[in-house]
Parts: structure tokens; C-alpha cells; sequence
């Protein structure tokens, strides 16, 4: 990709709708902390103020947007919704996450005690994850809110777009490919310059693929219509950087020069900011269904983490995450407490085969993967995992019911044994289990936003009278245990000493080995 230099960035903080008289908050910052960003190489400009403008619904929203300045024109674009932190004026930033009141970066801005850090939400949203959009709408911004009133089919047309009338492909990649189609058209805005490049408009590459700084516009790669080059580019230029054991993986956002496509798709340290922009600047003039929709973690730095087949310790992997790897992101889905270990079930990075396998994109080059949603989840660990936008700024419930597994027999019985259990809130797989022989029972509880408790009873306190050993079976074996025994030559435990009281009648003796050794012969029942 061709270097482009910026020098600044725009945020936005709160924001208000105008109908008449009634103004409502609308738009709040929603990551609550934030992970070091760091690597880059200039500081920036950055302007708080307020705007205003009009929504697709012809409502005036008021907004405090951040804005980055860029060249010696004086230009400036919206980046996202600015933290409250942050007051209307000009600061100066290294990387548009931690802000300073003097160019030399020595005065930062806090938020209360601490140095206050912004995280964009487009920005660092997995593209693991659905827009709520639909075509028309998607379509509505490039035609309305743009201007564009035909697919263009020459440079220089002003009025002409090669995004007119095209986001039937995006929400067609998204659901066959896994591939968030907001955050896929806005990176084709910003690398197509709206669908007006000569790229996008004669070779119908909206992405910028194989246009090298050499000579970008002959040796970009040509596909058969707009939808083609967008579904290749969801269903296989970015499962690339999505597959864990590519080069290019550094997680599945857009991310900065420290994490996500931005390490290695891009020269410029802030490609993933200006995406973001166009992300949230669609949103917004949309009505802001995407923002926040998704509850994000991030992976503490210097953990090696495993995302696993299930809500288990024991479980296969299905892919790991390497320690070097900084400011790993994911969407929890919902929680699951599993022998009261929490556990959070993510949107795998990898499509999921029927087998419960990743697929790799070594194993599939340059081929088309489908995506199953439903299918295509991992399970990680909550240790060393830090919530960006909480609950109490979502609103979502993300908290796992309680089950509790009430009292049962726990001393050694020839009898069944009935496993009760119950919840604080929403459903049981079983109110109760009983165990008619050794073995295990996983108990769920699901409560209505579907978050998940599950626990595991195992029972090894039943016994069956002639089977000394445990193992299910009477046996030979069992009859030599039981003499050994008699002799003083070998001990039982409790358990065995239960099972070897053929008879029942408390005591252990000759009587009970005849009994077992008439049974084993056929000529008795125990």
C-alpha cells in the first residue's frame, strides 16, 4: 500500500439528538480501560470541539467529536466519539490514545489520578462480528449522504461511484465469510477514495490489492465486477491476517502498528484510525446500530493464552495465541462458569469445520471458506483478561446464573444416588440426576440473555456386592481379592469391604466367599 502521511486525529465525545426541543444523550465512550499503545514515530494534532449534523432521519445530532489534522492544508477528519475526560480544544499525541496539552508531550490529560487513554471502538472491534445493517441502509449512505447518483465508469466522474449500489456484496460476505460488513466497507472507502479511484473504477479493486508503490494503477489486480473483488477480499485476502499461524496474524481488528491488520497491511501507522473514522462516521449518520453492540476484551501483553474446543481446562485447543502477540482483542459472547472456573465464549478467529477443527489458511490458499456462526466459537480462560467496555456501559448482562448442586449420598451405597440442583435465575438441562452406577453428569444453566453456568458431578461411591475391584464387573479377580483378604494377606477399602459383605449381614466372612463363588459358578444370585 502507498504510504500516506497525516498528522493529526479527530474525537468525538458525547452526543445529542435534536428533535425540537428534546436533547437525549445518544453516544458515550465506551471502553473503560484502555492497553498501552506505543511505536509510532511523530506527533500529532488532535481538536476537540462540537459538531453538528443531520442523520438519515433528518434529525440534527449535536456531537463533541475528535478530529486529526493532517497536512500543511489545515484538513481534518472525524475519528469517534470522544471520552468525557477530554474538554473541547487542541492536544498532541504520539499514538491518538494518551493526549498532551504541549507538543513536546510532557503534560498529559488525565482522567482523575490516572493518565487518561482513549480506545477507539471501530477501530478495535474484531471483524469476527455482524453490522445490524442492511443493504439498502448500507447503500443509503453511499447514494444519499455521499451524493453518488451512478456506478461509475469513468475517472473524473463526479457524480459516479464504484460503491453505487454495491453493499449487497458486503452483507453477502458477512454472513458466507464471517466478515463484519461495515468495518469492510469502510476500509473500501478509505482505500478506494470512495469508490473513485482508478482502480476501483477500471479494475473494479476497491482494496488496493497488488497496487504497489511502483505502479499501482497497471499492476493492481483486475476482478469481473465490484461484488466479486469484495467477497475475495472478506472470504480470502483478510482470513490471512485472521489465521493464526499466518505471519501476518497479530489479531482480527484493524488495530494500530502494534496490533491487528495494521502491522502488516499498511505503511501508514494510521491506516486502522482513518478506517475507524469512516466506520463510525457511516454509523452515525446511520443511527448508530453497530456502536457498542459488542462487549470487548483484551489479552493482557506477555500471555500465551489457548482458545479452546470448550468451556473446559482439559479441552483440545483450537488455536493458541502466543505471548509475543500485543493487545489481543475479542468479543465475549456471553460467559460460562465450569467447575467454577469462568470462562468466555469469543467468536473463533478461524473458521470451524464440522469436526469442531480450525481451518488454517496454510491448508486452504486462495480458496473460498465458508464461516458457520454457529459453529465457529472458542472458549477462553478470564485470567489475565481485561473487559474494555463493561457491563455497566453496555448494559448487557454478561453475568452467569448461579448453580448450585445440592446435598447427595457421598458415603458408599449399593443403591442409586439422585443429584439435586438448582439455579438463582433461568433454566436447568436437569433439576436432578440419578446415578444408577459410577459415572459423571454435567449440569447447565442458561438465563435468559444466554449466559451459561455448567458443573460437573462425578459419583464413585456406588458399589455392587461381589465387585471387590470397582471395575464393573464380578470376577475371578474379585474372588481372589475377597480370600486375600480372609487370609490377612491384602486390605479393601471401605468401599470393597461394602461390596464383599455378600450376605449383608455386617460381617465379612467364608460364608460371603462361597456366596461369590457359587455366583461366579452359576449356581447362585448375589
Amino acid at each position: 500500500m502507498k504510504r500516506r502521511k497525516k498528522i493529526a486525529i479527530l474525537l468525538l465525545i458525547g452526543l445529542t439528538v435534536q428533535m425540537g426541543v428534546l436533547f437525549s444523550p445518544v453516544v458515550k465512550p465506551v471502553f473503560a480501560v484502555v492497553p498501552a499503545i506505543h511505536v509510532f514515530t511523530e506527533v500529532n494534532v488532535f481538536i476537540v470541539d462540537d459538531a453538528k449534523y443531520t442523520n438519515i432521519n433528518g434529525s440534527t445530532v449535536n456531537t463533541r467529536d475528535i478530529s486529526q489534522m493532517y497536512g500543511e492544508s489545515g484538513g481534518k477528519y472525524t475519528y469517534g466519539p470522544a471520552p468525557g475526560w477530554l474538554a473541547n480544544g487542541t492536544y498532541y499525541s504520539w499514538d491518538g490514545g494518551n493526549f498532551y496539552k504541549n507538543s513536546d508531550c510532557t503534560a498529559p490529560v488525565m482522567d482523575g489520578s490516572a493518565i487518561g487513554q482513549y480506545y477507539n471502538y471501530y477501530q478495535f472491534l474484531p471483524l469476527r462480528s455482524r453490522s445490524n445493517y442492511t443493504v439498502a441502509e448500507l447503500d443509503t449512505y453511499n447514494n444519499k449522504y455521499q451524493g453518488y447518483t451512478h456506478k461509475a465508469t469513468a475517472v473524473g466522474d463526479e457524480l459516479g461511484s464504484a460503491l453505487y449500489g454495491g453493499a449487497q456484496g458486503f452483507i453477502d460476505g458477512q454472513q458466507l465469510y464471517g466478515v463484519n460488513a461495515l468495518l469492510t466497507l469502510a476500509m473500501a472507502y478509505h482505500e478506494s477514495g470512495s469508490g473513485t479511484s482508478p482502480i476501483a473504477i477500471n479494475k473494479n479493486n476497491l482494496f488496493g490489492w497488488g497496487a504497489v508503490d511502483r505502479d499501482p494503477v497497471n499492476e493492481a489486480d483486475y476482478f469481473p465486477s465490484v461484488r466479486q473483488g469484495v467477497l475475495e477480499q472478506m472470504g480470502i485476502n483478510l482470513r490471512g491476517y485472521m489465521s493464526t499461524e499466518n505471519w501476518r496474524f497479530n489479531g482480527s481488528s484493524f488495530g494500530n502498528k502494534v496490533t491487528g491488520f495494521g502491522v502488516w497491511y499498511a505503511t501508514d501507522q494510521y491506516w486502522g484510525y482513518k478506517i475507524a473514522g469512516w466506520a463510525y462516521r457511516i454509523d452515525r449518520y446511520l443511527g448508530l446500530k453497530d456502536y457498542n453492540q459488542y462487549e470487548i476484551a483484551v489479552l493482557n501483553d506477555s500471555t500465551a493464552k489457548s482458545v479452546k474446543k470448550s468451556a473446559d481446562v482439559n479441552a483440545a485447543d483450537l488455536y493458541k495465541l502466543d505471548a509475543d502477540l500485543k493487545n489481543q482483542v475479542f468479543i465475549i459472547n456471553k460467559n460460562i462458569t465450569s467447575n467454577n472456573v469462568l470462562w468466555y465464549e469469543i467468536p473463533s478467529t478461524m473458521p470451524v469445520d464440522d469436526n469442531g477443527n480450525a481451518i488454517k489458511y496454510a491448508d486452504t490458499l486462495g480458496k473460498f471458506i465458508n464461516y458457520n456462526w454457529d459453529k465457529s466459537l472458542g472458549y477462553i480462560n478470564s485470567a489475565n483478561i481485561t473487559i474494555l467496555n463493561p457491563k455497566t456501559a453496555t448494559n448487557i448482562d454478561k453475568t452467569a446464573p448461579i448453580l448450585t448442586i445440592n446435598g447427595y449420598e457421598t458415603n458408599p451405597t449399593s443403591q442409586g444416588i439422585t443429584v439435586p440442583a438448582s439455579t438463582n435465575e433461568g433454566t436447568l438441562n436437569a433439576t436432578s440426576h440419578t446415578f444408577t452406577s459410577n459415572g459423571s453428569f454435567e449440569f447447565i444453566a442458561t438465563d435468559t440473555a444466554g449466559n451459561v453456568s455448567k458443573q460437573t458431578v462425578t459419583i464413585t461411591n456406588i458399589y455392587k456386592k461381589g465387585d471387590l475391584n470397582s471395575d464393573g464387573k464380578i470376577t475371578i479377580t474379585d474372588l481372589v481379592k475377597l480370600s486375600r483378604y480372609l487370609a490377612g494377606l491384602e486390605n479393601l477399602d471401605d468401599k470393597g469391604k461394602k461390596a464383599a459383605d455378600i450376605n449383608g449381614d455386617g460381617k465379612i466372612t467364608i460364608t460371603d466367599l462361597v456366596k461369590l463363588s457359587r455366583s461366579l459358578a452359576g449356581l447362585e444370585a448375589i
